[in-house]
C-alpha cells in the first residue's frame, strides 16, 4: 500500500486490504460475510473509478499556449497529473518554495524551459514516473507480485507471505530513496542545467530496481 501511495497520515483512514475490481464493477461495503452485494454491477457507477485499468486511469490533459509546441495528439510522452502544476510553473517562470511531486513535462516545451532538461533529464523524469507513479511499471509489477503471494499464501503469518511483504517494503524504501534525489534534481535544473552525470546515475538505478521487481513479478505469475 505504501509503495502504491495509497498511505495518509491518518492510520484510521488505511487500509488493511484492498481489493481492485474489473473495470466494468463498482465495489462498495457490504456486509461482512457478503450475504448482501459486496460487489455490484451498476451503469451509473462502472468504469469511471476504483481500479487499476487503462480504461480508468487514462486521461487526456490539453495543453495550449506560448511555449508549447505543437505536437498534435501525443501518446508517448508519459505523465500523471503529478506533473500538471510544475509543467505551468516552469512555463510561467514561476517556483514552488517546496518540492514538486511531479516533473516538468519539458518534452512539451519550446524555448529555454524545454532545453533545459536535456536528453539525460529527461530520461531521469522518465524512469522517475515509471518507479514513482501511482500506475507506473513499479506499481503495476509490485501488485502483480503481490497478488500472487497472497492467493499463493494460507494467512497473513505464512511465511511466505511474510517474506513477499518484506521485498516489497524493501522496494517502495529503494523506490523513496531515488525518487527523492530524482525530484531534487528536477528541482535545481530550473535554476540551471543541472548534473547530468548524476541524473545518469540514477537512472541506471531506477532501471535496475523496474527489472528486479518485474523479474519478480513474471517469476511469480
Amino acid at each position: 500500500m505504501k509503495l502504491l501511495h495509497l498511505l495518509t497520515s491518518d492510520a484510521q483512514r488505511n487500509p488493511t486490504f484492498t481489493l481492485f475490481a474489473k473495470p466494468d464493477y463498482f465495489l462498495f461495503a457490504g456486509a461482512p460475510n457478503c450475504s448482501t452485494p459486496c460487489v455490484s454491477i451498476n451503469p451509473a457507477f462502472n468504469w469511471n473509478h476504483g481500479d487499476i485499468a487503462p480504461e480508468i486511469d487514462t486521461t487526456w490533459l490539453g495543453i495550449v499556449g506560448p511555449g508549447v509546441r505543437h505536437r498534435g495528439v501525443d501518446r508517448k510522452v508519459w505523465s500523471d497529473h503529478a506533473d500538471i502544476r510544475p509543467t505551468i510553473l516552469a512555463m510561467t517562470g514561476l517556483r514552488d518554495d517546496y518540492l514538486d511531486q511531479g516533473r516538468a513535462i519539458t518534452e512539451l516545451m519550446n524555448g529555454d524551459e524545454g532545453d533545459r532538461g536535456g536528453q539525460d533529464l529527461d530520461r531521469m523524469g522518465a524512469a522517475l514516473k515509471q518507479i514513482d507513479a501511482p500506475v507506473g511499471q513499479l506499481s503495476l509489477d509490485s501488485l502483480r507480485f503481490a497478488t500472487r503471494a497472497t492467493l499463493n499464501s494460507t494467512d497473513a503469518a505464512d511465511g511466505a507471505y511474510i517474506a513477499a511483504d518484506a521485498k516489497i517494503a524493501g522496494w517502495a524504501a529503494q523506490r523513496d530513496a531515488l525518487a527523492g534525489q530524482m525530484l531534487s534534481l528536477l528541482q535545481r535544473s530550473r535554476e540551471d542545467q543541472g548534473d547530468h552525470e548524476q541524473a545518469r546515475e540514477l537512472t541506471r538505478q531506477a532501471r535496475a530496481l523496474l527489472a528486479e521487481v518485474h523479474m519478480a513479478a513474471m517469476v511469480a505469475q
